[in-house]
């Protein structure tokens, strides 16, 4: 007889091109398999040829396969009208898996878990936790560039009899990395950039034994071990997040922690406008408080268009600007012709962060550590988004030994121009500053895993499972989720595969 307390789990992986998501995913079917799941695995690339593009995909060489790959599935998001259709399609897929396993639709398969591979875009992140709540389970595989390119540019070289040379293989894998991790512009792109810290847990994936390791002890957690206890890695970037949630900046919430080697917190900072005399404005400053929400503005957004104003009125007044810009009544109404355009919004000049009010979360931790008299030196910082060029900086300067991010910034320069202080490497980390990935349970399933009561019997010895077997710790356990499924973008899809 099924076990009630055994609910359909649905388990994304979410990773950029180069990592062993082969291997993860065998890991997953595993370790779920002597927790009492049986595995479902489903493959995206494979449900999306169900909707037939106008795309070839093609099979001629590594490099273009994949290409036309992800031209398939942003034609397919196209067709549908929304960047969610692929998760729809994994939806789709699971209704008729569940179908196959209890003959009925609206009967959970308990005691099975879908694992799908791979999600692409934020809205297909957002389509399942939306269907599925806390029984969706994002898990993000991470590797460096580095390391991707070498293998990338390795099977390049090595899918058909086809001479290439190494310059050309890395060329191949570099452009490659940069478009799977974001395709910028467009409405149907995958952005992987976008998604990858939303995890609920964080893999290592280029060592299997790394991979074996945060997997088994994920879900010996997940399923209630009471021995399983947080790393200091989690407890850090767990604070992180928490002292971000303090911020109400107007563009987003940034956490940073210090701790020493022996797990002690240093300090703690969040993204907020300072205050004379040092920290920053809390909620308690009532009207006195002068954050950006009660001044109604971000400074550093204003600052940018002053700055494109005073560009585009000196083109205008030079003759360099077109005919139709020109033609415009003012600069105003030229500076807004020209922000209209998606791509100049996106351009690197509004990517410009140095008249911001606020300080950033890691100058917050660091000055406040500085002002009561806390040693910052050799320490570890734990930061919920990867630093800015100018955090990075301090960073270096007050003598912190390594930096561990959640979310990556691509538009940081902070390696760039620091290149010579900073490493991703841990073999150079006795000589510049290690930034390094988090790796482990994420802030967002903390709470879910590591809050119990009591964990002995009766008797007073300790009890192995909370829950007395191994069983997900979701306190949601009924299928309320199956009404979700059968919804508006699943007829959507449904009626553009019939249309072509």
């Amino acid at each position: 007889m099924a076990d009630a307390n055994k609910p359909e789990l649905f388990i994304g992986l979410v990773g950029p091109i180069g990592v062993d998501l082969d291997y993860v995913q065998a890991v997953i079917v595993k370790e779920l398999k002597h927790l009492g799941y049986i595995s479902v695995p489903l493959r995206i690339t494979e449900l999306m040829v169900a909707i037939k593009t106008d795309v070839t995909i093609e099979q001629n060489s590594y490099s273009a396969k994949y290409h036309s790959l992800i031209a398939y599935a942003d034609k397919v998001c196209e067709i549908a009208g929304s960047s969610a259709a692929l998760a729809a399609l994994a939806v789709a897929k699971i209704r008729d898996e569940r179908t196959g396993i209890t003959g009925s639709v609206e009967k959970p398969a308990l005691g099975h878990a879908y694992v799908i591979r791979q999600f692409k875009r934020p809205e297909e992140i957002e389509l399942m936790r939306k269907t599925y709540g806390r029984k969706f389970i994002q898990i993000s595989v991470s590797a460096s560039e580095k390391e991707r390119r070498t293998d990338i540019s390795s099977k390049i070289k090595d899918f058909d009899e086809t001479t290439r040379d190494k310059d050309e293989c890395e060329k191949e894998a570099i452009d490659l990395i940069k478009k799977d991790f974001d395709e910028g512009t467009g409405s149907f792109g995958q952005k992987i950039s976008n998604i990858f810290h939303l995890g609920d847990v964080f893999i290592y994936g280029m060592n299997k034994r790394s991979i074996e390791d945060t997997l088994r002890r994920f879900f010996e957690a997940l399923f209630g071990h009471n021995g399983r206890s947080p790393t200091k890695m989690e407890y850090g970037m767990y604070t992180a997040a928490a002292a971000s949630l303090r911020s109400i900046d107007l563009s987003r919430q940034v956490g940073a922690s210090i701790f020493t080697d022996a797990g002690e917190i240093v300090a703690m900072g969040c993204n907020e406008v300072p205050k004379a005399f040092g920290g920053t404005y809390w909620a308690e400053d009532g009207e006195s408080a002068q954050r950006d929400f009660e001044r109604g503005n971000d400074a550093n957004q204003s600052r940018k268009l002053q700055i494109l104003y005073d560009l585009v009125s000196r083109m205008s007044s030079s003759g360099f600007l077109s005919e139709e810009l020109a033609a415009k009544n003012n600069a105003i109404d030229q500076l807004r012709t020209i922000m209209a355009d998606e791509s100049i919004r996106e351009s690197q000049i509004m990517d410009i962060i140095e008249f911001g009010r606020m300080i950033h979360a890691e100058m917050s931790a660091i000055t406040d550590a500085a002002r009561l008299g806390n040693s910052v030196k050799r320490a570890t910082m734990y930061c919920t988004t990867f630093p800015c060029h100018m955090c990075a900086k301090h960073i270096v300067s007050s003598g912190i030994k390594s930096l561990v991010y959640l979310e990556p910034y691509p538009k940081s320069y902070a390696v760039e121009l620091n290149a010579d202080s900073i490493t991703f490497d841990d073999d150079l980390a006795d000589k510049k500053v290690l930034f390094r990935p988090f790796v482990g349970i994420s802030p967002r399933r903390y709470r879910d895993i590591f809050e119990k009561r009591s964990r002995k019997m009766s008797s007073g010895k300790r009890k192995e499972w909370y829950h007395g077997d191994p069983l997900p710790m979701i306190e949601d356990k009924s299928a309320a989720y199956i009404e979700n499924e059968d919804s508006s973008i699943i007829s959507q899809l449904v009626t553009s595969s019939q249309a072509n």
